[in-house]
């Protein structure tokens, strides 16, 4: 049990008419979950391939996260119909929760039931990790640095058009004190998320007196996902491109629209998170009443 302060600090500069400048500071807390306080959850005890048990442990004595945030921005109106934003950011957490080894067999604490020989215990595995964990734990393990840009450009070209484009770049997490932990495929990762590097979207939209129509391309890159219980259930998501249009008419004014949008037109595999749903197209049509 504890307190923290989380201060926030933002600064905006307009030095002339149509441009402004933004700073901004803030720090966020992030507290440990009962689980990751009290969790004990031992794995099954038979194995007849050579997978042994393991046993998670909650670690009561975990820090708070801490994360650190700085924004340095500029909004610019560049003419009458023309906005364009440039942002650049860096968060720093400290006191990262993650689930780490805390035991290790060998051959003189074989797993039960082993049925190799015990010496294999004993012989370092590739990429410079300990060995075969016994036990893992919550701990609080170092800190990370993520940094990136985002720019967006805005055009209304007249009254009824809407056109959007956006752009952001995130960099690889600069990792503190963090060992890799083995995978199957013999490598070894940092126990961090791998953030898509690169994301994209291009939006427009026509809105008439009668009808109206909307549409979006978006691009989004390949990711790595670790925040799932031990290196066995890590992995990559793909990168993937998603459509979406939308149409609608709008009868007696806007008292009843009857609208028809595609999600995913083009039918691509979403899939946001390593043991995410894989997301195809969806269409849906309705009537909107305004009373």
């Amino acid at each position: 049990m504890g307190s923290e302060i989380s201060p926030r600090l933002g600064v905006l500069l307009r030095l002339w008419a149509g441009h402004t400048f933004r700073a901004s500071y803030n720090r966020a807390f992030r507290a440990p979950t009962v689980t990751e306080n009290f969790a004990e959850l031992p794995s099954a005890q038979v194995i007849t391939v050579p997978t042994p048990p393991f046993t998670l442990s909650g670690n009561q004595e975990l820090d708070a996260e801490r994360l650190d945030a700085f924004e340095v921005a500029w909004i610019g109106d560049l003419g009458r119909r023309t906005r364009l934003s440039v942002a650049l950011y860096r968060n720093d957490l400290e006191g990262y929760i993650r689930v780490v080894p805390s035991g290790f067999y060998s051959s003189a604490d074989p797993p039960p039931g082993w049925p190799l020989d015990p010496g294999l215990l004993d012989v370092p595995p590739p990429g410079g990790c300990a060995g075969i964990p016994s036990a893992f734990e919550y701990e609080n393990i170092g800190g990370l640095v993520n940094r990136g840009v985002e720019v967006a450009f805005d055009l209304v070209p007249a009254a009824e058009w809407t056109l959007g484009l956006s752009y952001s770049w995130q960099d690889d997490p600069e990792v503190d004190d963090l060992p890799p932990l083995p995978l199957p495929n013999g490598s070894a990762r940092v126990p961090v998320n791998m953030p898509p590097r690169h994301r994209l979207n291009a939006n427009m939209s026509w809105d008439g007196k009668r009808f109206y129509v909307n549409g979006s391309v978006s691009y989004q890159d390949e990711a790595f996902w670790t925040d799932v219980l031990g290196p066995a259930f890590w992995g990559p998501t793909e990168q993937f491109v998603v459509v979406t249009v939308g149409t609608g008419f709008r009868v007696d004014g806007d008292r009843v629209v009857v609208h028809l949008d595609a999600q995913n037109l083009l039918d691509a595999d979403v899939q946001q998170h390593v043991w995410g749903d894989v997301l195809g197209r969806k269409v849906t049509t309705g009537v909107r009443f305004r009373f």
